[in-house]
């Protein structure tokens, strides 16, 4: 974890970079940039820049062309602006996280609605006579008949005569 300068340091480097971004440097080829964060080596010689690009892949590398191109410019800005004896060089790295979230939200979305259809097809499982099916999708109408057939229950509760303790007599328990 870097210490607290450094911290502090990465944050005015990210703010001073992405005002000169969109203020100063006037490269076409530099389009809509977020500088998304900075990590500063502990001597303070060298910066990571991590950016993203809205647009194509060729958008993203016309960016980083321009990025490249300006370097020494963003260098210069940032020692004169934050007063520091040597202004780390920058490096710029393409920060793909958000095309990945984006990825992965569309797979998210993909699996929800790939389940949502399999659970509609699930409740729409009834059987012809329009009694449901179990959990495993089978038809159990014959072993309900085998088991009236075996205790003499219908399920009929309003049936005084049918019941478990019909079923024990039937079959010699009392």
């Amino acid at each position: 974890m870097p210490s607290k300068r450094i911290a502090r340091v990465n944050e005015q480097i990210r703010r001073e970079l992405t005002f000169l971004l969109q203020r100063d440097v006037r490269d076409p080829r530099i389009g809509v940039i977020t500088v998304t964060a900075v990590e500063v080596s502990p001597d303070l010689y060298h910066a990571k820049v991590f950016y993203s690009v809205m647009g194509s892949d060729e958008d993203r590398d016309s960016a980083a062309e321009g990025l490249r191109a300006a370097a020494g410019y963003l260098r210069t800005e940032i020692g004169r602006r934050m007063h520091i004896r040597r202004a780390p060089e920058l490096h710029f790295t393409y920060d793909d996280t958000q095309r990945h979230a984006m990825h992965i939200e569309r797979l998210l979305q993909e699996a929800l609605a790939t389940a949502a259809t399999t659970e509609e097809g699930v409740d729409s499982d009834a059987d012809a006579d329009g009694t449901p099916a179990d959990s495993a999708g089978t038809d159990n109408t014959a072993h309900d008949a085998d088991f009236e057939a075996d205790t003499g229950d219908t399920g009929d509760t309003d049936d005084p005569g049918t019941g478990a303790a019909d079923a024990d007599e039937a079959h010699g328990r009392c």
